[in-house]
């Protein structure tokens, strides 16, 4: 993960206040980076769902406030994102407040969540990003699951969308994710 001196120190503290679990959860927001975490592009106009789709949108969107974050941009990522109904927002390629980086050979949107954090009741206790490129998100990586990139050109039976539901049914019931995900990361 990233070196604790380049975080702010109010981070670090959260991070070190213990997680406990609670039989009644408060709400969390679970905010998904779009391609190649949920959906593959082979080309600038096709994408597949990762196998499992259907039954993860419906358990996060009964278990979470969802937000969609990604770089992508356009009317293929805008028909990506029809595929989630319950959306609280969405942001694009177009809202990068933060900037780009180059990682992987590809163009990112930093994602800074304190963006999303000073216009909701969320903060880093209660906030989940999934991404397969935790390198999007430097000022708070203890919020990051990360997963592999998915590749629906091969048969491998990816199975990383029902792996995440058992880790998120143990996460929601969590009082401070960014404790959890730093000692049990997925």
């Amino acid at each position: 993960m990233t070196e604790s001196a380049n975080l702010e120190p109010e981070y670090i503290e959260i991070s070190k206040q213990e997680s406990t679990h609670n039989d009644n959860p408060k709400a969390k927001l679970l905010v998904i980076d779009w391609v190649n975490t949920v959906f593959s592009r082979r080309q600038a106009k096709t994408y597949f769902a990762r196998p499992y789709f259907d039954t993860f949108l419906e358990y996060i969107c009964q278990q979470f406030e969802v937000i969609i974050w990604s770089s992508a941009t356009g009317n293929v990522f805008k028909a990506m994102c029809k595929q989630f109904p319950k959306v609280r927002k969405i942001y694009d390629g177009q809202y990068n407040p933060s900037g780009t980086i180059l990682s992987e050979g590809r163009s990112c949107t930093i994602k800074d969540l304190k963006f999303i954090w000073s216009s909701t009741h969320y903060n880093a206790t209660n906030t989940v990003l999934i991404t397969d490129n935790p390198a999007v998100v430097p000022r708070q990586p203890y919020n990051v699951i990360r997963v592999s990139a998915y590749d629906s050109t091969s048969n491998n039976g990816d199975n990383t969308l029902l792996k995440l539901i058992k880790y998120l049914t143990y996460l929601r019931h969590q009082s401070n994710v960014v404790n959890y995900i730093m000692n049990f990361p997925f």
